[in-house]
């Protein structure tokens, strides 16, 4: 990472993994962590077995990192910002958020010009378009006046909740393929999978084979070769 390089003086994560292993919900998405970062992957076990965290994997793909998560999100690939602007109103509608960080830490209660326009007010684009680029000069504050109440209709708190409320678990639906009514759980993901593999399993089966063709478990293994059927017995033993 060449930015985080010229910025911090080194390339890798700026934060401790370790620190993984206090949380108690941990979300991975981008990235199939057991994979790539094993070694950072054991913080997010720890995590799990300490204190009970639940892993959320978001992947259009079943890999190893949803084989350990709690929750498996197979989203439709380019979907990612649709299902990450409903995190944000869920979060914001449902007061989700560490309030007094928000208000002391964040420009939240900074209130924004009032010639400021968001895209529902100009058919999808923000103020400041010319054509060809954007002006921020109306993305100004207005003064260093600040409502730590978060109630100004122009407050960036504000400014935020309405522009995220477009993100309905119904879009998400629609959108990224997750069902509203809840998330997928562990048992759905292996009847999942088993019927994948029994739909291959069941190709194989059908497929014409050579009459030297080792069928039995007794004659793969003569052969050198592995059964299909113990390959499904070893793989299942993993999910349960």
């Amino acid at each position: 990472m060449p930015g985080l390089g010229t910025s911090f003086g080194r390339g890798g994560a700026t934060t401790a993994q370790q620190d993984l292993a206090n949380a108690d919900a941990i979300l991975i998405m981008g990235s199939s962590m057991a994979e790539n970062h094993p070694v950072g992957f054991q913080w997010v076990i720890e995590a799990r077995e300490k204190n009970g965290a639940k892993i959320i994997h978001v992947d259009p793909r079943f890999n190893r990192t949803s084989a350990m998560a709690d929750y498996w999100l197979p989203l439709r690939a380019g979907s990612d910002l649709v299902f990450l602007g409903a995190l944000i109103h869920y979060t914001l509608a449902n007061e989700r958020y560490f309030r007094d960080y928000v208000v002391h830490y964040t420009n939240a209660p900074a209130i924004l010009r009032s010639d400021f326009k968001d895209t529902e007010d100009l058919g999808g684009l923000f103020s400041g378009w010319d054509g060809k680029k954007y002006d921020p000069e109306t993305w100004l504050y207005e003064g260093a006046e600040l409502d730590r109440t978060l109630e100004h209709p122009r407050c960036v708190f504000q400014v935020l909740k309405r522009h995220f409320a477009r993100y309905t678990p119904e879009l998400v639906e629609q959108l990224c393929g997750i069902p509203k009514e809840g998330i997928r759980p562990r048992q759905y993901r292996r009847d999942l999978l088993r019927g994948r593999m029994d739909a291959a399993l069941d190709r194989s089966a059908n497929h014409p084979r050579r009459l030297d063709s080792p069928t039995s478990p007794r004659q793969h293994r003569a052969a050198g070769r592995r059964h299909p059927r113990a390959a499904r017995s070893r793989f299942d033993s993993r999910l349960d």
